[in-house]
């Protein structure tokens, strides 16, 4: 079984770490992680794996520290497998939120108006994945990375990434341990709305969480 879980609410997307509201909401990821294996029959462990993003490894670090108070103990492990989509210049994989600085390129263009349509509020990632950005990592070559991820990676698994890894997990065929979607931080929709239907928080945790795990059919939770 593969939980994967969004990072919590961000102060930036530009490699900002979580807002107060992303703390709470990545613990009350945690206990529900808890509640999730617990009915499916599994434990959790031994890592949590999470992107290089500060906002992912933030969300995982309460995560464990949710995850050892309940009594499971795990370690937090960073993994290029489930980083965001990154930035093609030169030959190097660059994250997004850290390439800004670099000199004038083609690619320095792409994230120029990448960060102006995502300002925007355009749906940024469903634009990348029509070939709207084509000096970033192509859809191809994450969806790649990702099944590596899965396929090496057996029992249950935590991964935190970001919204857009999240869809494209939960849309790729030929991954039956995907179990549960957990979006804390905001919809899946590559936007920069954090007040989505996906938001995990104001008492609504439960509710919400399982009825995302529910869409993706994790064994015991309805949908709905």
């Amino acid at each position: 079984m593969l939980a994967v879980v969004r990072h919590g609410e961000t102060v930036s997307y530009r490699d900002g770490g979580l807002t107060p509201a992303g703390h709470d909401q990545a613990a009350a990821a945690g206990h529900h992680l808890v509640e999730l294996a617990r009915r499916a029959g599994c434990a959790i462990g031994p890592d949590v794996y999470t992107s290089p993003s500060r906002r992912c490894r933030e969300t995982a670090r309460v995560i464990a520290a949710v995850l050892g108070t309940e009594g499971v103990s795990v370690r937090v492990t960073v993994t290029e497998d489930i980083a965001s989509v990154r930035l093609v210049d030169g030959g190097e994989l660059l994250d997004l939120g850290l390439a800004q600085d670099r000199p004038p390129s083609p690619a320095i263009d792409d994230l120029s108006r990448f960060w102006s349509e995502l300002a925007a509020g355009h749906d940024v990632f469903r634009s990348w994945e029509q070939g709207g950005f084509p000096c970033f990592e192509s859809p191809d070559d994450v969806r790649s990375r990702l099944r590596a991820f899965v396929e090496c990676h057996a029992g249950a698994t935590v991964a935190v990434t970001h919204g857009e890894i999240c869809r494209l997990l939960a849309g790729a065929a030929g991954i039956p341990e995907l179990g549960a979607v957990l979006a804390l931080g905001g919809a899946l929709d590559g936007t920069a709305d954090g007040t989505a239907d996906g938001t995990a928080a104001n008492g609504k945790t439960r509710d919400t969480l399982r009825r995302m795990a529910g869409m993706m059919g994790y064994p015991g939770v309805d949908r709905g």
